[in-house]
């Protein structure tokens, strides 16, 4: 369902795990990369993620968490889900193509 509502609001859905989801909007033609944890309830977001969380971060991407706040600078605050894009817009116009999915 959620493939399937990203397709009808434009976006173009890519299989992908851990640090590539975070720097997925620095590559050509990228809008953005979503994350959200296996377990909400656990740790959320790999080390992985979040070193890459940190490069797409230091190259001018927007990070945020699935429900708009900012993403957690610190790797112990637990972060369930991660929205890397290229910029605040794109971020939002995600989260509102993941709320119909």
């Amino acid at each position: 369902a959620l493939h399937e509502a990203l397709r009808a609001t434009g976006f173009v859905p890519r299989l992908a795990a851990g640090g590539a989801i975070s720097v997925a909007p620095l590559l050509p033609g990228v809008a953005a990369g979503p994350r959200i944890a296996v377990d909400p309830s656990g740790p959320g977001i790999s080390t992985r993620g979040r070193v890459g969380a940190l490069v797409a971060q230091e190259a001018g991407a927007h990070l945020e968490t699935a429900e708009g706040a900012p993403f957690p600078e610190s790797i112990d605050e637990p972060a369930p889900s991660m929205i890397a894009a290229r910029s605040a817009e794109v971020a939002a116009a995600l989260r509102r193509a993941m709320t119909r999915g």
